[in-house]
């Protein structure tokens, strides 16, 4: 049954083959609900190129994202450049001195540093016994490179999530085929890149960074950001409307993608979602997401509309959006 629409963008109106709705929350983003009033919706996309897509949320845990990509995840290596200190050996933090910084160095050649009130913490990674670089009870393999950057496996970044209590930034990037040895040059450039949200070797498949409202992620296969665009508005009306919306379609998705790249998408539940029983709709502005504004954003004037709508039926499972 086709969902009536108005004012398609260009002509051109998307609409889903039927799905039913979904009753697994792990390829949602945005759970487990929240008491109180939903969310916002802040979403920004933007293609650089066939295998380097930015994808930006508020409200994007780690959690939700291993959840979702977490086939994909499991088999590749990580190497995490920003580890929240708390899964770190608690033993091994002490004031940092120019003296323990030296020592640390010389044995390791990087550090690791926090700040905490007035103090700043040094890790001495160099004191670390048998390997031993996790803090107690989280078991997931560890090897410290160049002093800083800490070496993992798929399995062991998800165990690392599931004993984070989501406090402090978490910045990883997932590749396929990386050699046993990393060199210095690779972990560089890997580094530089998560550093720009950029992708220059061919070996990344994720690139992820934490925010404190949100996160951002890079992706170089095109169906890793449509699953995330889906997972993204299929959690913010699910937690709306207390359903498991159907999956998006990719001529759906692929326009959703369009719409929001270089502007972003906003959505307020309380002014912009109408539930109407058998149907949802969702009104998004485009243009003032957190991330709109940035230099990488910028492309000149932009035509089309200031507004998308998109409807989700929930006895069809059809998905469709107009501009």
């Amino acid at each position: 049954m086709a969902v009536p629409l108005a004012g398609a963008y260009n002509g051109a109106v998307s609409v889903d083959a039927p799905a039913p709705e979904s009753a697994d929350a792990k390829d949602l983003f945005l759970q487990p609900p929240l008491p109180g009033t939903p969310p916002p919706l802040e979403m920004f996309t933007l293609r650089e190129a066939p295998n380097e897509s930015l994808f930006c949320a508020q409200g994007l845990t780690q959690a939700d994202f291993g959840n979702v990509f977490s086939r994909e995840i499991l088999p590749l290596d990580i190497l995490i450049y920003r580890i929240p200190p708390d899964l770190l050996q608690a033993a091994l933090w002490e004031p940092l001195t120019k003296e323990g910084e030296n020592a640390v160095r010389e044995k390791k050649g990087g550090i690791i540093v926090r700040a905490e009130a007035e103090w700043t913490l040094l890790w001495r990674s160099d004191r670390a016994e048998g390997g031993r670089l996790l803090r107690d009870g989280v078991e997931a393999p560890a090897e410290l490179l160049q002093g800083y950057v800490l070496r993992t496996t798929g399995e062991g970044l998800a165990a690392l999530v599931r004993a984070w209590d989501g406090r402090g930034r978490f910045e990883w990037v997932a590749l396929q085929g990386l050699s046993r040895e990393a060199p210095g040059d690779v972990l560089d450039a890997v580094h530089a890149d998560l550093a720009q949200l950029k992708v220059s070797i061919p070996e990344e498949v994720f690139l992820f960074a934490s925010e404190e409202t949100g996160a951002r992620a890079v992706f170089t296969r095109g169906e890793h950001l449509h699953r995330a665009i889906g997972a993204l508005l299929r959690g913010y009306v699910g937690r709306f409307s207390r359903t498991r919306p159907g999956g998006l379609s990719r001529p759906v998705s692929e326009q959703v993608a369009g719409l929001s790249d270089g502007r972003g998408l906003s959505s307020s539940p309380e002014r912009d979602i109408i539930d109407k029983g058998r149907t949802i709709e969702v009104t998004a502005r485009l243009g003032g997401t957190p991330w709109s504004v940035s230099p990488r954003a910028a492309r000149g004037p932009r035509g089309g509309p200031e507004k998308v709508l998109l409807y989700y039926d929930r006895t069809s499972g059809l998905w469709a959006v107009a501009g």
